[in-house]
């Protein structure tokens, strides 16, 4: 009884969320011991330094375990206040060298893309203009609330940043308690966007970009008006830092379900010599290989898409009439935007004009579905296209992004329905561009569902029809999935032509997000060749261009895929770190499909090292996921290898 009790308290704490609390410690200390008492109170698992549970590392400096620490951690934490902090003296960092403990660890978290709530005391934050006014004008001052004036170079470094930069303020630990709590609540919701009640979901965004003419010939003042405010991800966000960071992942979608991975692991496995359970462990590579099916639909229909765009800037351009009212809402919106990028204000100010009733309600809906896709908050996209759908049943804008929501969560006969009506309704000439992207879209079901003759089948009609449009960037996307069909197949040769088709064509194009998609497909050529020095060549160019365009799917996926090449050189640790990175990402993501991968590759490297119960249990994520989901072959290769390493216990 005890020790059932015992290991539901153990999986209970393994499910709540880690925060790691960062701060400088004279000046919060009071503070801090508050807010730790009440994240663990509100449900949370809080780490801090003070904490006898706190993981300490023997033979390295304090300084790096806090580090470490910041890896394993879901949430990072920072309360700023007077003091900058004692500098990093550490040696495992070199980087950080120059900037305190606490700049470092906030560093390394925007680093690893983990979310990041920020707060400043009032006084420090309202000093800030002043500080900033004088130093314009060649005038050092001494601040009058902070310490030195490297406080407010540690608050530019995190305003400047391009995600996470959001600053909060507080006056007493009662108001910060007050704040954080929401503000913890927010990014919980991220991070499981998906409930438990949802049937079955977890496949990744699949989904081909459609536009109609419409969308695609719209007015370029609508694009630029975007732009005006926003890096939205295209092939012009030149801006966007492509700082390679040693954690980030990212994503496009484009899977590869059990494709590059044969090859994967073991040899020789610690613990357990059993020829057969080593033999095992080679066929659960399978799990690690991620595939970018350069569809990259959902993240292409967000960054390309006319329409999106259009009505992106239609609902900027609501809020700056808003603004010329004084309204208050709108204004905060407009300045989030423009200052950082942040949709969020904008997202919650078009809600709350249709709760109160104002305005067209259909286009208040085409706009919040726009802002919120955009955003990966699906479920209040899927809540606008609800309604839209309700009062123009047969609009096909609609129903594509539908049909991409349900394949993001892996209700793939809701998407087939989705894109089988666009079928029905694209019937003349001008509508010829819906019906190929929803042929590729169906391509890319069948894949999902191991009926490979059939994908091919879609493909090779949207293909024709690309072909006879004369769409080069359709026949980008069309030549990239016959290939992930044909790599799925064993048919590498045949595979390694489509994904070079398909690059020349991107190349042409100058679509970046092509580009990043076929090389990490390429790479999985040469996983599966062997060839693990080109392979992780392929994974690194996806990588940076993923990362240059903000593109947190196709992180993620190559970040999985780096961690297969160091896992089969045997550099376990670094392998394990790729694998967590891309297991974040998924999380924030919802993407159920992604998760099981990387539960799937964590429990194989637990297995090399030695450990199988920990292995076992990651292996069971991994299964229960892909039962969700429901992809029944990744399921069977899963419980066969948690049946053989049963058997060999």
């Amino acid at each position: 009884m005890n020790e059932n009790q015992d290991k539901q308290e153990a999986s209970s704490e393994m499910a709540k969320l880690k925060v790691f609390v960062g701060s400088t410690a004279f000046d919060l200390a009071d503070v801090r011991a508050e807010i730790i008492e009440a994240i663990r109170d509100w449900g949370y698992a809080p780490v801090s330094f003070e904490a006898p549970e706190f993981r300490v590392e023997t033979g390295i400096h304090s300084h790096d375990v806090c580090l470490d620490g910041i890896e394993d951690c879901d949430i990072y934490l920072l309360v700023i206040s007077k003091r900058y902090g004692g500098a990093y003296v550490g040696t495992k960092y070199p980087r950080f060298k120059d900037i305190s403990i606490t700049h470092a660890e906030t560093k390394l978290a925007f680093e690893l893309r983990t979310p990041v709530v920020s707060f400043v005391r009032n006084e420090i934050w309202n000093e800030r203009p002043i500080i900033k006014a004088n130093l314009k004008l060649g005038i050092e001052i001494t601040p009058f609330y902070a310490d030195s004036l490297e406080v407010y170079e540690f608050i530019d470094d995190i305003v400047h940043n391009e995600t996470n930069n959001w600053i909060r303020q507080f006056s007493t630990s009662l108001d910060l308690k007050s704040s954080l709590r929401a503000a913890l609540a927010q990014v919980q919701e991220q991070l499981e966007p998906l409930p438990m009640n949802v049937s079955p979901a977890g496949r990744a965004p699949v989904d081909r970009l459609v536009h109609t003419n419409e969308a695609v010939d719209g007015p370029k003042t609508e694009e630029a008006h975007v732009r005006k405010y926003l890096k939205v991800a295209d092939d012009s966000n030149e801006q966007q830092q492509s700082a390679h960071s040693e954690g980030e992942g990212l994503i496009t979608q484009n899977q590869v379900d059990d494709v590059g991975g044969d090859a994967q692991i073991i040899n020789n496995q610690q613990g357990m010599s059993d020829g057969g359970m080593t033999e095992f462990v080679k066929g659960m590579e399978h799990i690690s290989a991620e595939r970018e099916d350069t569809d990259e639909q959902l993240h292409e229909a967000l960054s390309r898409n006319k329409e999106l765009k259009m009505q992106l800037a239609d609902s900027i351009r609501r809020a700056e009439e808003g603004e010329q009212k004084g309204e208050p809402q709108a204004i905060a919106a407009l300045a989030a935007v423009r200052e950082t990028g942040d949709t969020e204000f904008l997202l919650k100010y078009l809600l709350a004009l249709r709760e109160g009733g104002v305005g067209d309600p259909t286009e208040l809906n085409r706009e919040i579905a726009a802002v919120a896709y955009l955003r990966g908050e699906i479920p209040t996209a899927q809540t606008a296209l609800v309604q839209i759908l309700d009062v123009l049943p047969d609009n096909m804008s609609a129903i594509n992004m539908t049909g991409q929501i349900h394949a993001l969560r892996g209700e793939l006969e809701k998407a087939q329905a989705a894109y089988e009506r666009i079928l029905e309704l694209a019937n003349s000439a001008d509508e010829a561009t819906w019906k190929a992207a929803a042929y590729g879209n169906l391509g890319n079901v069948y894949r999902t569902r191991c009926e490979l003759d059939k994908a091919e089948e879609m493909h090779l009609k949207s293909l024709a029809i690309e072909k006879q449009l004369g769409r080069k960037e359709g026949m980008a996307s069309d030549y990239g999935n016959l290939g992930v069909v044909y790599e799925t197949r064993w048919e590498l040769d045949k595979a390694e032509e489509m994904y070079n088709k398909s690059l020349e064509l991107n190349e042409q194009l100058g679509r970046k997000e092509g580009m990043a998609s076929v090389y990490g497909n390429l790479g999985n050529i040469f996983l599966t060749r062997d060839e693990l020095d080109t392979a992780e060549k392929m994974y690194n160019k996806a990588l940076e261009l993923h990362e240059q365009l903000g593109r947190k799917e196709g992180m993620a996926i190559q970040y999985g895929n780096l961690g297969i090449v160091y896992e089969r050189r045997g550099e376990l640790d670094t392998a394990e770190k790729m694998y967590k990175k891309a297991l974040r990402l998924n999380k924030q993501l919802g993407r159920k499909e992604g998760m099981a991968h990387q539960y799937g590759n964590l429990g194989n490297v637990y297995y090399k090292r030695g450990e199988p119960d920990k292995a076992r249990e990651y292996w069971i994520l991994s299964r229960d996921l892909f039962n969700e989901i429901p992809m029944p072959h990744m399921v069977e290769k899963v419980q066969g290898g948690i049946d053989k390493l049963d058997a060999a216990q």
